[in-house]
């Protein structure tokens, strides 16, 4: 190691380490993974405890992938597209326990013609909303409107509070992370949300207002689903035979509704001898495997046997487990850790479509 780098890293705090940071960022997430999908089991019957975890599992995925991209880690990204309404209030869902705690008023507007509207790359959407939601709350505001239009080729969401507003002498460089209004905020925030805004071909701008701030973010509106389908055949999996092997209802449940909204056939297997039958029947696709219903000694003799059956299937292992056993782990076309969400087994599937 040479002189210069010891004195630099001796300098440096490991706190203040940002790829260390993230990694740790990341295992924190993956512990809280975990014990939220464990949460999850045993609400089972208790619709908010449900709806809340849910909200919890699916922000923390995605915080965890983000800070292990940032580190150069290889993590399936995907985007979707989603109904303007949808994401709106998504974004107001994720912040609402943050905005009760401080006794904010969240409202959401949505402009007649833009409910149904699907915007592009809307996971992007949703970081960037968020953002600008966070903001609004920390600055002490009292209430914060939501409002969405529809223009002919884009979204327009404004974000407006009623909080002390920014100072004009800072209008010009709000978005250059110099400085952060927000108590406890680095500055980085802002500049951030309008690169990502700009990246996906939308914009973000602070607007003139009287009172508070007003944010407003502009993004792009998907080609109609017809469009799309007939040149693409974006989002369908017609046709595929696709086997799951899983004792969760709930994973059941949701990829049988999801796969199957996609015209695929999905055949499900809570048990071995279930999936035995299965697999006598005819050839599959795609099989989606979870561990934890297969012995340990029955998984190289069973993914042998998925092989034998469907040379050119694709065998998606579909598990919580910190890791995938060695004798299989490269047996397999790809690994889907739980918790997921399903647009991450939809990329794993498309690769045979």
């Amino acid at each position: 190691m040479s002189t210069a780098r010891s004195s630099h890293e001796a300098a440096l705090p490991a706190e203040r380490d940002l790829a260390a940071a993230l990694h740790e960022i990341s295992n924190a997430l993956t512990v809280v993974l975990g014990w939220l999908e464990e949460a999850r089991m045993a609400s089972e019957g208790n619709a908010r405890a449900e709806r809340a975890i849910d909200i919890a599992l699916s922000r923390a995925l995605a915080g965890r992938d983000l800070a292990r991209r940032a580190i150069g880690a290889k993590v399936p990204f995907y985007e979707e597209e989603a109904e303007l309404g949808s994401l709106v209030h998504d974004a107001a869902r994720g912040v609402e326990r943050e905005a009760a705690r401080r006794e904010i008023a969240i409202s959401v507007r949505i402009g007649s013609r833009a409910r149904e509207a699907r915007l592009r790359d809307t996971r992007s959407a949703l970081q960037v909303l968020t953002n600008l939601l966070l903001n609004a709350i920390a600055m002490g505001s009292r209430s914060v409107v939501i409002e969405a239009t529809l223009g002919l080729d884009e979204a327009r969401i404004r974000v407006t509070d009623d909080g002390p507003g920014i100072d004009p002498s800072r209008h010009e460089t709000i978005f250059d992370g110099t400085h952060s209004s927000r108590p406890g905020g680095a500055g980085l925030g802002l500049r951030h949300a309008r690169a990502l805004a700009r990246e996906k071909g939308g914009e973000l701008v602070l607007l003139p207002a009287t009172t508070g701030a007003q944010f407003e973010l502009a993004w792009p509106v998907a080609p109609p689903r017809s469009e799309t389908m007939a040149t693409s055949r974006q989002g369908s999996l017609d046709g595929m035979r696709i086997v799951i092997l899983d004792d969760d209802d709930v994973v059941l449940e949701l990829l049988t509704t999801a796969l199957g909204a996609r015209n695929a056939e999905v055949l499900t297997a809570r048990k071995m001898e279930e999936l035995d039958a299965l697999l006598a029947d005819r050839p599959f696709d795609a099989a989606l495997l979870d561990l934890s219903p297969v012995g340990a000694d029955a998984l190289v003799p069973l993914v042998q046997r998925l092989r034998e059956t469907s040379p050119e299937g694709l065998i998606v292992f579909i598990s919580g487990s910190a890791g995938i056993p060695e004798a299989i782990a490269g047996m397999a076309n790809a690994w889907v850790r739980k918790p997921f969400e399903i647009g991450e087994v939809l990329s794993v599937l498309k690769r045979r479509t």
